[in-house]
């Protein structure tokens, strides 16, 4: 009876997966962002030791842009003598979108493209998780 799949036949839960159950299904719930005067290098060394290809950008507490890892090694590999001045907020792109994490897993396309590669999912309490292509893959 703990199986979702049998819960849902049954109606016990609903047909629709929510991005609250991708949440669930993901092995690492950490949430890791840098800081938009952080360094280049910093955000690659942080991107490196946890294994992540996308980074929100925040200012404080609120999120600014967004960095993924192939902006950040084009960036490093184009200028390998870099100065250490350059900032995530000079390479930065668009904020990933912030959506509820109610919103069915099946309306993620209107938000997850190519050009945006995750999401941030806000709970009712304010916690923010990174949804990525990646996660939703693994939850289907």
């Amino acid at each position: 009876i703990y199986n979702d799949d049998w819960m849902r036949a049954r109606g016990f839960l609903d047909d629709a997966i929510k991005v609250k159950d991708i949440i669930a299904q993901k092995h690492e719930k950490s949430f890791y962002s840098i800081q938009k005067t952080d360094g280049i290098r910093q955000a690659f060394q942080l991107m490196k030791n946890y294994d992540i290809s996308q980074l929100p950008v925040m200012d404080s507490e609120e999120v600014v842009g967004g960095l993924t890892e192939s902006t950040v090694l084009q960036y490093l590999l184009e200028n390998p003598n870099a100065s250490s001045d350059a900032t995530v907020g000079d390479i930065m792109g668009p904020a990933f979108p912030i959506i509820d994490e109610n919103l069915p897993a099946t309306q993620l396309t209107k938000f997850i493209s190519k050009q945006i590669p995750a999401v941030l999912a806000k709970s009712k309490a304010g916690n923010m998780q990174i949804i990525t292509q990646y996660d939703v893959i693994q939850s289907l």
